[in-house]
């Protein structure tokens, strides 16, 4: 579903990313694991297309990025590390703008929007400017743009900085239930116990490179020692 085949990226003479390799299949919930600064938001960046790689292919459900770019960005849902971009908006605009960008059927996603909404508690701010928003207001109204319209792969950059215990944990049970019905979940975090309560994959990053790789069953009976283990593998 996701395939990332030998990219690299450098800025000037700094490698960033070497030569990463991974492929993704529908139903994992997979984190990207690494310290701040080890190019997991890079590689998030090459992903989705809004970083020109140097090297390297990504493929989304087949679909090669240079081969059919807009039905490439059509089937995932994103969330960046900020919201400048839309920060103008109303979160009821932003939400028209993800209806009429992907062609949905307004009457036929109504209701899962209120849903969200309802969920999120953000019915107050719906017609304010999400400018004026709190970080994790701001983050509520990304992660339901980024799964408004069913996408098969969903991508976030550090999705819950800024949010309060109980989003956090609302928030991964809408990841869980989406990833049961054969989608996939990709997210960076640098916050171990996130992988602990979330994913059934990771994929830890340092220098450049992939320097672990955990399925469900090695995070499970590794579960106590964990922290060690990542920390150890990221030792430069």
């Amino acid at each position: 579903m996701l395939e990332v085949c030998n990219v690299k990226k450098s800025f000037g003479e700094k490698i960033v990313l070497d030569g990463v390799n991974f492929k993704l299949n529908g139903g994992e919930i997979v984190c990207l694991l690494g310290r701040n600064g080890v190019g997991k938001s890079t590689l998030i960046k090459t992903i989705i297309g809004s970083l020109k790689r140097d090297e390297g292919k990504t493929i989304i459900d087949g679909i090669e990025f240079f081969d059919d770019e807009i039905k490439y960005k059509m089937s995932f849902g994103y969330v960046p590390d900020d919201f400048e971009g839309f920060a103008y908006l109303t979160a009821n605009e932003y939400f028209n703008f993800i209806i009429n960008v992907y062609k949905l059927d307004e009457s036929q996603c109504k209701e899962r929007l209120d849903y969200l909404i309802n969920l999120f508690e953000i019915e107050q701010y719906l017609n304010i400017k999400i400018e004026t928003y709190s970080k994790g207001t701001k983050q509520k109204v990304m992660i339901i743009g980024a799964i408004l319209h069913n996408p098969k792969v969903v991508i976030l950059d550090e999705p819950f900085n800024g949010l309060d215990i109980e989003t956090v944990e609302k928030t991964k049970q809408i990841f869980r239930e989406y990833s049961k019905k054969g989608n996939l979940i990709v997210f960076s975090t640098h916050i171990v116990e996130v992988v602990k309560s979330m994913s059934n994959r990771v994929i830890v990053l340092n220098n450049g490179k992939i320097v672990l790789e955990y399925n469900e069953n090695d995070i499970k009976q590794n579960y106590d020692n964990l922290e060690e283990i990542f920390l150890n593998a990221i030792k430069s």
